[in-house]
């Protein structure tokens, strides 16, 4: 009785087409079986024979069951594996293990794909990647632009790349078995990697004919990203270009570092330069961005002088699209949480108790209160708290004689100061257009953030606007002019222990789980007057208003058929 195989091994075949699964031969290989050859004997039944001596299950298909033994007649016996490397090497089998089951398939002869790449003008571009999109078998071009591969047969679609040219597919590539099939590819350069203008100094120039350590990227690193800082969608999106935040307030501007530790005993920030001047990225639109350059090494100094030193961030805006007047808008609205909220201890018995340990074991002494008469602390009230929490009682406020108040509570501080979740919406337009005479683009954005405080919410908007153009006033001289205008406003509610911002600091010092916000008659606890209140009351605060006004107005000559040219500008903020 022969059985046909159904189960699919997902396995790799050595060249001898046997494969132990385990990295080790099985014992049940290692047996020695008996044999009976005739004229009948077919591999299906040879299979049956070898599953009553062995103990293995092999699976197989009806074309690999009918084939007959041929030239094999008689009763051999043999040991297990090196028939069955001797069954795949004469039969042209794929023989794998998968602990005690054997699957036998049969291999078919491989075809092969050729071609040749080149670029535009027939030139070959060699080391271009050649990838078989549904096995993901891949290769490369030699230096003459050719490649081959052998896969099996099948239908393909093959993928061509090559660092600064279009990614190019050619679909349904038919291969048969032992045979060739030719397949060439003609690829495209386009604006981008090495063939991409990067901007470097006082001109510009390719990626790919660039000698000094300049690193680029371009307006993707800023699409569809809603951030309130252009610095926050930089951090990380260039290689050895350090942004350092002193806190994640939406306008706090940064410092920019270019490879690490600048000098001895003194610091050194990176030159940013926006659009050629001078300029705190925090003001810009992100979305207003076309590329940024980093100018890394000393050659930088030779433009910049010593401002250079320390290498020299270049950001540029877009450029007017010239051609049909196009509009466009984005809009983005998300829901914002806090990342990574740290543990806190909100069990007031847990917490009590490790604070009556560590006051004893530093001052040898039994505590009287907790921070300096922030709240009142006893042996006898600690007990009364364990009482409490093993009653299931809800908060109270218990009236000593003496007329203090004594809390029974679990605070969780953190949650009264953060809210879960926040909106945050951002929407931007843009309108640019043009022709060899004259180009505009004008651009507008809005953002606005509501804060992740619960009280008194830090509340951040900001408006952005930009014009620029340019006028080809003769075949000579081209003028242009650049303008921006920003507004950012930030309310930032402060601790009622004075304006500093660290809030958290005031909870950890202050405020105790044990602790509420409120007394009874509606007051705040010592805990609560001195962190949360002036939240709550909304009366310490400070509102950061932001407005930046830049315009930029020049001019590009060129004479003796553009080989003496004269640009200049003047910049008024």
């Amino acid at each position: 009785m022969s059985r046909f195989m159904f189960l699919l091994v997902l396995s790799l075949c050595t060249t001898t087409g046997v494969l132990m699964a385990s990295g080790v031969m099985s014992q049940n290989l290692r047996k020695i079986v008996t044999l009976d050859y005739n004229s009948q004997t077919t591999l299906g039944s040879l299979f049956q024979q070898l599953e009553q001596q062995s103990g293995l299950r092999f699976y197989y298909d009806k074309a690999v069951s009918e084939v007959p033994t041929a030239g094999l007649t008689g009763r051999k016996r043999t040991d297990l594996s090196g028939l069955l490397k001797d069954l795949a090497n004469r039969y042209n089998l794929n023989i794998q293990q998968n602990g005690n089951i054997i699957a036998v398939t049969r291999r078919q002869q491989p075809g092969r794909i050729t071609g040749r790449v080149t670029d535009e003008k027939d030139e070959p571009l060699p080391g271009a990647g050649i990838r078989l999109v549904e096995s993901g078998y891949s290769t490369s071009t030699d230096a003459n632009g050719n490649f081959s591969m052998e896969t099996q047969p099948g239908t393909y679609t093959v993928e061509v790349r090559y660092i600064s040219y279009q990614t190019q597919q050619k679909k349904a590539v038919k291969v048969e078995a032992a045979r060739a099939v030719t397949v060439n590819f003609t690829l495209v350069a386009e604006s981008g990697e090495l063939n991409e203008v990067v901007v470097v100094g006082y001109g510009t120039q390719r990626k790919v004919n660039l000698t000094g350590a300049v690193e680029a990227v371009g307006s993707e690193v800023f699409e569809n990203r809603s951030t309130s800082n252009t610095t926050q969608a930089l951090q990380g999106a260039i290689p050895n270009l350090n942004i350092s935040l002193e806190d994640g307030k939406p306008a706090r501007s940064a410092s920019f570092n270019v490879r690490g530790q600048t000098s001895i005993g003194q610091g050194g920030s990176a030159l940013v330069l926006i659009d050629g001047v001078e300029g705190d990225p925090s003001f810009l639109n992100p979305n207003d961005i076309e590329s940024v350059s980093v100018l890394k090494d000393a050659a930088s100094a030779a433009i910049y002088g010593s401002r250079g030193a320390f290498g020299v961030v270049l950001i540029t805006t877009k450029r007017p699209n010239k051609g049909k007047t196009t509009v466009n808008y984005t809009g983005n609205y998300s829901m914002r949480s806090p990342a990574m909220v740290p543990e806190f201890v909100t069990d007031a018995v847990t917490w009590v108790e490790h604070f009556r340990d560590s006051y004893y074991n530093r001052q040898q002494t039994m505590p009287t209160s907790i921070n300096n008469d922030t709240q009142y602390y006893s042996d006898e009230w600690l007990e009364r708290l364990r009482a409490w929490k093993a009653s299931g009682e809800g908060p109270k406020t218990e009236i000593l004689p003496n007329g203090d108040y004594e809390y029974y509570s679990n605070t969780d501080w953190m949650d009264l100061l953060f809210k879960d979740r926040t909106l945050t919406q951002d929407h931007n337009l843009a309108i640019s257009g043009g022709n060899e005479k004259s180009d505009f683009y004008v651009s507008g954005r809005f953002y606005d953030f509501n804060g992740i405080y619960n009280f008194d919410p830090d509340t951040y908007h900001s408006y952005n606007l930009r014009a620029k153009g340019s006028l080809q006033a003769y075949k000579w001289l081209k003028l242009n002019n650049n303008m921006e205008f920003s507004n950012n406003n930030y309310h930032m509610p402060y601790s009622a222990q004075g304006r500093s911002a660290n809030i958290q600091r005031y909870i950890e010092v202050n405020a105790f789980p044990s602790l509420p916000m409120y007394n009874p008659d509606g007051t705040y606890t010592r805990g609560g007057a001195a962190t949360l209140g002036a939240f709550a009351d909304g009366n310490n605060y400070q509102d950061n208003k932001r407005n930046l006004f830049r315009n930029t107005v020049g001019f590009n000559t060129n004479f003796f058929r553009n080989t003496f040219r004269v640009n200049g500008d003047f910049t008024y903020r």
